[in-house]
């Protein structure tokens, strides 16, 4: 059993390698039907001298692009065309370079070139298929936001999360999650506490009292406070170790506030529960920017959350949510819902979470359209709230239990890299051919939270484990906006883990997003968006989530984001047999959740491993 598993191990290695093999042995004049490129019965014989240089030449094209020098990939690759213009694998390789580059039709065309020639070859149809997978989750996403789930935890005490203190609300305010900051309050008696993240724990920084009346404590991009109460005033405040220091206040036209979000820094939106209106303000005097008015008759707006430019808002009376455009002030859905809203939350761009006063907690995606019932939690919860970037939870009045839910995507994507050969304390036999190796695990929409999995293939011929070793990450901010007209630009941004582009350097055109999209997600790289023009469009803030980014509001939020991070692998002993089905060979990942195989971007292990 074991010799016939090493021969079917050995017969998929021989296909896996065919690839490098244009480098190792000499590559294939084109076999092809006649006529397909050269409209002739047969090409012609080609002097000798013309084939090794065309040979030598397509070789170094291939080491520049493992060492990522793309532009000059290309450049040499179409020199190597000129001296064998009947080089098949030409239009495999500029085809990868392509992809790479989020060149998705150039790609496209050089992949079907290159399988008429050589119908059912198993690279190039693996690459194909991986382009196609990756084409159809960027439109996807982009148009209805990445594909998520939603995970709820086991129901705690949130005395036991938040300590002292917790337990003595009579009227609890909803939390607000900012900067690291966690901060809520009590409105039957205007106390309110602060709490800061360290270490997926929240340790209380600060406990104080203000006047009755409280709605909303919301923790500002600059570290300071923004006490919103009931009345239509507003206080901004910064924090002391013993007290609070009172920076300025105001009063806005709304007589019944009920709930205020941020929609951007220095701009407010609050719901006004008696005149039934919606209303941005100026943060910093309470002046009414723009005002929006429900359309139902007797609505009672009751709850607010912002996602980009699009404000979810819940009717109480009316049982139903609105999703309004806060650029355009244009309501984009009118969604029925069962119950009575009581509190509602964005778990991404294509996610929203509603919480009627039964205790009833709903899903709605796709702007309205699907509705999923996540389950009957308990009939006094009362609020949700954000905990972090994809955590949110929801809790009872007394805070006495409480419910934490994950938005995570199990779709991924894998982009590996060959380094230089790594120097090993051992035999000259086993150090031959041993290589570095570099890759990036892209999850969409995981902040980190989940379980670590461990990496498995095909090294050298034999089943290998690849351990972790080495974590680095960075965020790169260009000086300028790229040319996104012009694909080989972006061989410089492709070198980064982690991109922070600003707002107004991506034109809000679908080819356009889907080519930056294409690029991220074929490099791994985590794109950050800087909302430089107040609320962040909606298609760039799922631009930012499928490619596990996110979106940031100034320039100091964006110092402390942390790239997708570079996982550098050690080839351990063997200790893991790889699975195979029939001709599709991968990545095996191994963890907390259970063997899988997971198809990325080089369906190929053995192919993008060997050296030259």
């Amino acid at each position: 059993m074991k010799d016939t598993k090493r021969k079917d191990g050995f017969q998929i290695l021989k296909r896996g390698r065919r690839l490098l093999l244009w480098i190792a042995a000499w590559l294939a004049v084109l076999p092809g039907p006649a006529g397909t490129f050269a409209g002739s019965s047969s090409p012609p014989v080609l002097p000798p001298a013309d084939r090794t240089l065309g040979g030598a030449l397509f070789r170094d094209a291939y080491r520049n692009l493992n060492e990522g020098r793309l532009a000059e990939a290309l450049r040499v690759l179409l020199e190597s065309l000129r001296y064998d213009p009947y080089l098949v694998d030409f239009y495999l390789l500029r085809g990868y370079i392509s992809s790479l580059l989020g060149d998705v039709e150039q790609a496209n065309k050089d992949f079907k070139r290159y399988l008429e020639v050589r119908p059912g070859d198993p690279i190039g149809m693996g690459l194909q298929a991986a382009l196609e997978k990756r084409v159809r989750f960027v439109r996807t996403s982009l148009r209805e936001g990445p594909p998520s789930e939603i995970a709820l935890s086991e129901i705690s005490s949130m005395r036991t999360d938040l300590g002292p203190g917790a337990s003595a609300l009579r009227l609890p305010i909803r939390p607000s999650w900012n900067q690291g900051l966690l901060a809520f309050g009590d409105a039957a008696t205007g106390h309110f506490w602060v709490f800061q993240t360290q270490g997926g724990k929240w340790d209380r920084v600060f406990r104080g009292k203000l006047e009755k009346k409280l709605v909303r404590v919301l923790p500002d991009w600059d570290g300071t406070l923004l006490f919103v109460f009931s009345d239509g005033r507003g206080v901004q405040a910064g924090l002391k170790k013993r007290a609070i220091e009172i920076l300025g206040q105001w009063k806005s036209p709304a007589a019944a506030i009920s709930d205020a979000v941020w929609l951007a820094p220095g701009m407010l939106a609050v719901s006004d529960r008696l005149q039934r209106t919606i209303r941005a303000l100026d943060s910093k005097n309470g002046k009414t920017v723009w005002e929006w008015k429900l359309p139902a008759p007797f609505g009672e707006p009751v709850c607010l959350s912002a996602s980009g430019n699009l404000l979810a808002i819940a009717d109480r009376k009316g049982k139903e949510v609105f999703l309004l455009d806060v650029a355009e002030r244009l309501l984009r859905a009118r969604i029925p819902v069962p119950g009575h809203p009581r509190a509602l939350e964005w778990a991404n761009s294509g996610l929203l979470l509603v919480l009627s006063e039964e205790g009833e907690l709903l899903a709605l995606s796709k702007e309205g359209n699907r509705k999923v019932r996540i389950g009957l939690l308990f009939p006094e919860a009362w609020f949700l709230f954000r905990e972090g970037m994809n955590r949110f939870g929801v809790t009872d009045t007394r805070f006495m239990r409480h419910a934490r839910f994950e938005a995570f995507s199990k779709e991924g994507f894998l982009s590996l890299r060959v380094t230089v050969p790594r120097e090993e304390k051992s035999s000259p036999a086993l150090r031959k051919g041993s290589n570095g190796l570099k890759a990036r695990v892209l999850r969409p929409l995981d902040d980190g939270t989940r379980p670590e999995m461990i990496l498995a293939g095909v090294l050298n011929g034999r089943s290998v484990e690849m351990e972790i070793s080495e974590k680095a990450g960075g965020v790169f901010l260009p000086a300028a906006s790229p040319d996104w007209d012009r694909p080989e630009s972006f061989e410089s941004l492709r070198k980064t883990d982690g991109l922070l582009l600003r707002a107004s350097w991506i034109p809000l055109k679908p080819e356009v997003l889907c080519r930056i999209g294409d690029f991220a997600l074929a490099n791994s790289v985590a794109l950050h968006i800087l909302a430089d023009r107040g609320p962040c469009p909606r298609e760039l803030v799922r631009l930012a989530e499928m490619t596990g980014g996110r979106v940031v509001f100034s320039n100091e939020e964006a110092k402390r984001l942390e790239g997708a991070g570079v996982l550098e692998l050690n080839p351990k002993k063997a200790t893991i047999e790889v699975p195979s089905q029939g001709e599709q060979e991968g990545i095996v990942v191994l963890g907390r959740e259970g063997r899988r195989v997971l198809e990325g971007n080089l369906p190929f292990w053995e192919g993008f491993l060997l050296p030259f």
